[in-house]
């Protein structure tokens, strides 16, 4: 029963273009974009490389924009995967601190040990097809940026529900 039930979660995952890994260790994904619109911009990005998590609005997510959905727990983590010595990172809390819902790049949490806030559920529900939203564990709000139309807009963890879709990285 337990093999069918993920087995049926995994092609929901694909179908949704999230790359999925039912373990507790990390593992090396395809990567994506993470855009809230259909034309692959306004896109997560680890701005500068990293630990800072900020809106990129130009075409295509530019560098740094490379990130994994990637299953923990029951939970999802958004590994980046970019080209930078913050890759192996996830979205979390800023400075890994409880009280802060900003976003900066923390310690996943693959040994037991994550970040505050790097947990997340997702889903599609309000979204366009295609799409979905990270709601976060922690916060219980969803990861958006504080200004959807201004470059370098920073992310938080509980802002109003934002749909995002994967692209292939550029």
């Amino acid at each position: 029963m337990r093999n069918k039930f993920i087995i049926a979660l995994s092609a929901v995952f694909l179908m949704l273009g999230v790359s999925t890994v039912f373990t507790s260790s990390a593992s090396a994904g395809t990567g994506n974009e993470w855009c809230m619109t259909s034309t692959n911009s306004k896109c997560i990005n680890a701005w500068g490389g990293g630990p800072f998590v900020k809106l990129y609005t130009g075409q295509g997510g530019g560098a740094n924009s490379d990130f994994t959905s990637l299953g923990l727990s029951g939970h999802i983590v958004l590994q980046f995967t970019g080209n930078s010595g913050w890759a192996g990172r996830c979205i979390g809390d800023a400075y890994n601190d409880p009280r802060n819902p900003s976003v900066s790049l923390d310690d996943c949490g693959f040994s037991g040990s994550g970040g505050w806030g790097t947990l997340f559920t997702f889903g599609s529900s309000g979204c366009p097809s295609g799409y979905v939203w990270y709601q976060n564990v922690h916060w219980t709000g969803y990861l958006g940026p504080q200004d959807p139309n201004t470059n370098g807009s920073p992310f938080y963890l509980n802002r109003g529900k934002t749909c995002f879709k994967a692209f292939p990285p550029q």
